[in-house]
């Protein structure tokens, strides 16, 4: 589970975490990512399929409030091959700012 706080939203911190994950996913060669997301969180929602998420079904009462859930996979296949071109080479794997993030 992870979320980006409120405060630094809207800077590409998500775009740049999930873009990473994926990158982690096809170097140990795994096929696919599976994500559960609020079905009203149209924002990320928006996001996940930007990255080529696809709504797979519907969880119904997911979370404690009873709200409903998306489940969502990127299949690795989808894409040309070497992880280092499709993800690390192009220019949306930086958020805003043109650096990457200090996690530490």
């Amino acid at each position: 589970t992870f979320a980006v706080h409120p405060d630094f939203r809207r800077q590409g911190l998500g775009v740049y975490m999930i873009r990473r994950l994926i990158h982690y996913v096809m170097r140990k060669g795994g096929r696919s990512v599976v994500l559960e997301v609020r079905k009203g969180n149209e924002p990320a929602v928006k996001l996940y399929q930007s990255l080529g998420f696809v709504v797979i079904h519907t969880i119904p009462r997911f979370y404690p409030d009873g709200e409903d859930a998306y489940s969502m996979i990127f299949k690795a296949d989808r894409l040309t091959g070497d992880p280092e071109v499709d993800f690390d080479a192009d220019n949306g794997d930086t958020p805003a700012g043109g650096s990457k993030p200090n996690f530490n």
